[in-house]
């Protein structure tokens, strides 16, 4: 078994490698690299079964297989998907859906991002729980090879995290990062996260 991807040196010291979500914090914004599906939704569903039972909200923005996946994964862990949706503690979203919402020619834009996401995270505050989310947008725009808008949305969520207080776990396939010559953007792509997740299957 080899290891995913380490971003070192980490260009901001804040930067801290941990083994998985667990040793994150409350507002931490981290990134895990996976060599597999089947790994990222173990460890997925692990995070977002924990912020449900420990009556949190727990916001996915995710491939729709990936959610498909990951709920009943969540079944097969005791968690009633449709009660925790219906009781808005389980939010899930389309992730090439929240994409279109502020992307304008690659780029993702800042007024239409604070707009479709801030009025989510405002709503989801007004429940007075705390909020961990999972974001695959990242991802997407990686595996379509705009690293730089990638990079631009990691940058996005950072300001949206200086305004409101919730966990961020970011995913991106190691392969998609491993190929030659993106030794520097991944370096930008760990320097945006206060969490590296070093380790996958």
């Amino acid at each position: 078994m080899r290891s995913a991807p380490t971003c070192a040196p980490v260009p901001r010291a804040a930067s801290k490698t941990v083994r998985d979500w667990r040793g994150t914090g409350a507002t931490d914004h981290f990134v895990q690299f996976y060599r597999t599906d089947e790994y990222l939704i173990e460890c997925l569903a692990g995070y977002v079964a924990d912020g449900i039972w420990n009556r949190q909200t727990a916001i996915v923005i995710a491939t729709p297989g990936h959610r498909i996946a990951l709920e009943e994964r969540l079944r097969s862990k005791g968690v009633d998907v449709i009660r925790s949706s219906f009781e808005r503690q389980f939010l899930a979203f389309d992730a090439s859906e929240m994409l279109a919402k502020f992307m304008v020619c690659g780029r993702p834009e800042r007024a239409p991002f604070m707009k479709a996401l801030g009025d989510l995270m405002r709503r989801v505050a007004t429940q007075g729980r705390p909020v961990r989310a999972f974001g695959e947008m990242v991802a997407l725009l990686w595996g379509q090879g705009n690293r730089a808008g990638a990079i631009e949305l990691e940058q996005l969520w950072n300001e949206l995290a200086r305004k409101h207080a919730f966990q961020l776990f970011c995913a991106y396939p190691a392969a998609a990062v491993e190929a030659k010559g993106r030794g520097p953007a991944l370096e930008h792509i760990c320097g945006a996260h206060s969490c590296v997740i070093s380790l996958s299957a």
